[in-house]
């Protein structure tokens, strides 16, 4: 699946001033500014069988490789690039439990993408209650998507406590230890793909600007 793009689009476009400005004191304001608003299942197969999760590179051609890092991923995605380290392979499955009584659409702890944004939208006045869900929506449909389409992994559900302290937390290693899970396991299948394929379809274009190649 990768990164579902348009609905993030769509959900930017809804957004109140208020829930905007919220979204700043979490330290995730350039993902409102995303110009990449569709991409093609295609070539974000492609561009994911090019990405290498042991040396992480990826082959942009034969003699021209980018290396993904935190710091490739803090400049490209513009997120919190703080010390304090999360770990989704580390899900607390005790408070997942309990955060996940609070959506009703569940399969194997899984939630769907179309309620989170349900209440994401409807969520005006709450502000750690907004930015809880739209944590949530951000990393299962941009910065950590799986390869089921409208999907949201349940281990995403255990960081959703410090969401109103989410500029304090280094979400560039959190984003790119989710995109070398899902590398591995495309690797492994060749069925499917998850992770930040935005992250490797920018990064060339950084890498570029920032001479940060391996030629």
């Amino acid at each position: 699946m990768g990164c579902a793009l348009s609905q993030f689009a769509i959900l930017v476009e809804k957004l109140t001033g208020k829930q905007k400005m919220w979204i700043v004191d979490m330290g995730f304001e350039e993902l409102l500014f995303t110009r990449i608003n569709s991409s093609d299942p295609k070539f974000g197969y492609w561009i994911t069988s090019r990405f290498d999760p042991k040396t992480l590179q990826l082959k942009v051609r034969d003699n021209y490789r980018v290396r993904i890092d935190e710091e490739m991923v803090n400049w490209v995605l513009g997120i919190p690039p703080e010390k304090a380290l999360l770990h989704p392979s580390l899900s607390n499955k005790s408070t997942a439990l309990n955060i996940k009584k609070l959506y009703k659409n569940t399969m194997y702890g899984a939630v769907t993408q179309s309620e989170v944004f349900g209440k994401i939208v409807d969520d005006r006045t709450e502000k750690e209650s907004f930015q809880r869900h739209f944590l949530l929506y951000a990393l299962g449909t941009i910065l950590c998507p799986t390869q089921k389409c409208g999907w949201i992994s349940p281990l995403h559900l255990s960081v959703l406590p410090i969401a109103s302290q989410a500029s304090g937390y280094n979400w560039g290693r959190y984003v790119l230890d989710w995109l070398v899970k899902y590398g591995n396991k495309f690797n492994a299948s060749k069925e499917g793909y998850g992770g930040c394929t935005l992250l490797l379809v920018v990064s060339p274009y950084f890498a570029i600007m920032f001479a940060y190649c391996l030629c």
